[in-house]
Parts: C-alpha cells; structure tokens; sequence
C-alpha cells in the first residue's frame, strides 16, 4: 500500500466532513437594522424619576439600536433591581425607522425576607431575618436593616446606599450602623481559646467609578472596640484537664494582647482601589475570566493605639478544560503598635486552608503576611450553566510574621485538599472544603475541614 493512501483518505474525510458542516450550515440572516430612539418614557412609577432610571439603563434618546440591544439594555435595568418589576413596549415613532421606547415599572416597597444569603469578598455570613426597602427616595437608594450570622460571628446592620448619583451615575455613598460580636481564636500549647470581642461602628463612604473597570472610595468609621479580660476554652482537652466553656485569664497565658482589653473609642480612615473585570458566574458557580483586585490602606487612631495597615488582593480567573482555574494572591501589612484584634491571622477557609482556625499565628497575631492559592473548579451535576453540584481541587501556602524577623522557607505553611458547592436557592451556594496540611502544623492536626458559603474567593 502507497504511504501516502491513509494520508488521502483521511484528507478525503476531512473535505466531505467541512462540506457537510458549510451544507447543513443555516444561512446567516442580514444583520437587523438599527432604530433610531425617539423618546423613552417611564410609566408606574410614583418616587423614581426617569433621570434616575438614565443612570442605569444603558440607552438614551436618540440612540441607534437593534431589537437586540434594546433587550440587552432592559435585561441590565432588570438587574440592577432599581424596580421590584420592570417590562417594556416599543411605538412607532413619527418617521420610518424610529420608535418610542415605553418602561412600565413597579417598584419596591417594605420586603421581609427570612433566610436570605450574602457572601462577603472578605468571608461569609447569613441572614436569617433582612428588612428592605429599596428606593424610597426614588434616588436608586437602598435601606437595608439585617441580622447576621456567620464565621464565628453575630451582628445587627442598618445600612442605606446610594449606588449610582452624579449626572454620570459614577458616584456612590452610604452610610452603616452596626454592633456585634466576633471570637477571635488563638491557641497556646496546642490549646484552642476563643476572646470574645465586642464592636459598634457608625461608617460613612464615598467612592467613584473611574471606568468600565475602576474604582476608588474612601471611607471614615467611628467604632467602639471592647475586648473581654477572659478568654474561652474552645474544645474539651481531657489529657490538658481542660473543658469547652472554662474561662482562663490572659494573664496564664502568654498572650501579650492582653494589655489591649477593656474599652476602647477610635476612629478608621480607609482608601480603597478596586479593579474588576470578572465576568458572569457562567462556569462552575464562579467567574470564568477576569480579575478583580484591591488596594486598601487604613490609619487607625485609637485611644490606645495608633497604627498604618495596608493590604493587597488579586484574584483572577480562566476558563481550563471542562472547568475553571482561579488564582488568588494576598499580602498585608500593619505597625507593630496596632492592637491584636487589627493584625492578621493565618490558617482556616479564607487563608490557607487543611490548618485549623487561624492556628499558623501566635496569639497576639501578626503584622506581615502573605498567602497563594490555586483552585480549579468544574460541574460535577447539573445543567452547564446553572449547575447543581460543583467540585474543585486546590492547593494553599502562606506565611505570617511580625516586625523584621527573617523569612524562612521553612516556616510557610502549604495544604492541598479537595471541595464541593451545591447551588442553595437565596443563598448562592454552601459546600465544604476538605484540606490536608503538606507541612508541620503548630496544632499536630493531620486534616482539616472548613464550611463555606459560596467560594472562598
């Protein structure tokens, strides 16, 4: 047989299956011609005016649109929830080629909603009970007054926002009153104890887009901090003689945080820089390309302690085979006057995971840190788009340190481990992470399972 008859024949299949595939191909339609916008008129609507609907409905009089843009231009009104309810309808203008463009909305009044989800670029909390009302000004504003739980965490929130002001829509502000109160854990001798720490903060915020894909904002808190003189015992310990619940002094353990308890008055002073380019949650429950990134830094000025923290967060995602790739880089850093409660702790679902609850720092925590993490993401059931259960795999390492101590290789901590997520109508998604630490772990603790709420990042 000549070598060069396989080759033919394959070249033979590879022809007649193009020309099957240009022969079943439908023919392309002619492109729609575009319609000249002559008015857009809003109807339902009490409070909103139609300038404040001109901020988020990317259309404007006078406009050239095909019937698809028209409804890509409604769709990104509807999501932006600016009306409980929003439809439209086209009228013939006055000239061939143009059209009237009528909203018929309803908007929001007073809505309880009982166990609503919210995840946090920072970590995850629930919301059993949340009061809204969204637009009472008919400015766009959000009132928003809410219960939460989460990661060892309770607070009440009263928020309201204006999202989208200025004559360019770019600029936002709000305002927050909340208290609540978080267990900060630590561990001595491979002990776990919880300090209780209470704080209420009044907040305002500015920010300003900068583009499709910037934005900057500058926030001022004042917050009230008081930390308990007593710690808790985490976990019954019967080798150490010690039970869950049993209150210990600081002072029995080397925890230099002590001198930080009691009540303290501050204030915070925030700068953010935020990029974000992700795109829609299409893929595995998480975006599947872009990035989104932030710059903060913050002067602390409190009663007791006054000190800089700065902090940077990348993340970026790629789509990779069936599934997603995605890539988180974090690094901060903060003076050594700051009080415990403003260092950074490593170790549990949002820093390296596989190591319990922010075991990897002392107690009095740390001032520098960093941490990596990759993570690939894929549909395990359910349809493509809106699947029912997603897996990942994934890999963790950082480190924390304080003041000038030298960097070893030895002291980062590196994990690997596996998750799922199961799509949750309200709440996004829950699932469970499962890691194993690939290095020592200062707890002696082979595995590690941490909850989630929606992805970790």
């Amino acid at each position: 047989m000549s070598p060069l008859r396989p080759l033919l024949v394959l070249g033979w299949l590879f022809a007649a299956t193009l020309a099957l595939g240009v022969a079943e191909a439908p023919a392309a339609s002619p492109p729609a011609r575009p319609l000249i916008v002559d008015e857009i008129t809003l109807e339902g609507a009490t409070r909103t005016s139609l300038d404040v609907v001109s901020r988020y409905l990317p259309l404007a009089a006078g406009d050239a649109v095909t019937p698809d843009q028209l409804l890509a231009a409604v769709d990104e009104l509807r999501r932006s929830d600016l009306f409980a309810e929003i439809d439209f309808r086209t009228v013939r203008g006055e000239e061939r080629g143009h059209l009237r463009l009528v909203l018929t909305a309803r908007e929001h009044g007073p809505d309880v909603r009982f166990g609503t989800g919210f995840r946090d670029l920072d970590g995850w909390y629930l919301i059993p009970m949340q009061l809204r009302w969204d637009g009472l000004l008919g400015r766009g504003d959000r009132l928003r007054a809410q219960f939460g739980l989460g990661y060892r965490l309770a607070e009440v929130r009263l928020a309201f926002e204006e999202p989208r002001l200025g004559r360019d829509g770019r600029w936002s502000w709000g305002t927050e009153l909340s208290a609540g109160a978080i267990d900060r854990r630590y561990f001595v001798d491979g002990i776990a104890y919880d300090h209780p720490i209470e704080r209420a903060s009044f907040e305002a915020h500015l920010s300003r887009r900068l583009g499709e894909h910037w934005s900057i904002g500058v926030a001022g808190a004042r917050q009230r901090i008081h930390a308990d003189s007593l710690s808790t015992v985490a976990e019954d310990d019967d080798f150490r003689g010690v039970s869950a619940g049993d209150r210990i002094d600081p002072a029995d353990v080397p925890l230099s945080a002590s001198r930080h308890v009691g009540d303290v008055l501050g204030d915070v002073v925030r700068l953010d820089f935020v990029g974000d380019s992700r795109g829609e949650s299409g893929v595995a429950l998480s975006p599947a390309s872009g990035a989104w990134g932030r710059l903060r830094a913050e002067t602390i000025l409190r009663e007791d302690a006054h000190a800089s923290r700065v902090q940077l967060d990348l993340r970026t995602y790629r789509r990779l085979g069936a599934g997603v790739l995605a890539l988180r880089g974090r690094a901060g850093a903060v003076e050594e006057t700051a009080a415990f409660y403003d260092r950074f702790y490593l170790g549990g679902p949002y820093t390296v995971r596989g190591f319990l609850d922010e075991s990897i720092s002392p107690a009095e925590g740390d001032t520098r840190f960093w941490i990596a993490s990759a993570e690939w993401r894929a549909r395990v059931a359910g349809a493509p788009g809106r699947p029912r259960l997603v897996g990942s795999v994934f890999v963790d390492a950082g480190e924390g340190w304080t003041g000038g101590q030298r960097v070893a290789a030895d002291d980062v901590a590196v994990s690997a481990g596996w998750g799922f997520r199961v799509r949750v109508p309200w709440i996004d998604s829950i699932g469970f992470d499962f890691g194993v630490p690939l290095t020592e772990t200062p707890t002696r603790t082979s595995w590690a399972g941490h909850g989630a709420l929606g992805w970790n990042f």
